[in-house]
C-alpha cells in the first residue's frame, strides 16, 4: 500500500521513493507500537503485585 500511494503521488521517479520509503517505514512501525501500547494500557491495565 506505501509502494502505491508514493507510485501513484511521486509518480515515476524511483529514487525518490527508494531515498524516502526507509523513513516512512521507520515512522510507521514506530506510531503502530506506540498506537498498540496506548491500545494495551486502556483496555488492560497492569495490574501491580
Amino acid at each position: 500500500a506505501i509502494l502505491v500511494f508514493l507510485g501513484y503521488y511521486i509518480g515515476q521517479n524511483e529514487e525518490l521513493i527508494k531515498t524516502y520509503l526507509t523513513q516512512i517505514l521507520i515512522i510507521i512501525i514506530v506510531f503502530v507500537i506506540l498506537a498498540s501500547l496506548i491500545y494495551i494500557k486502556i483496555k488492560k491495565p497492569f495490574k501491580k503485585a
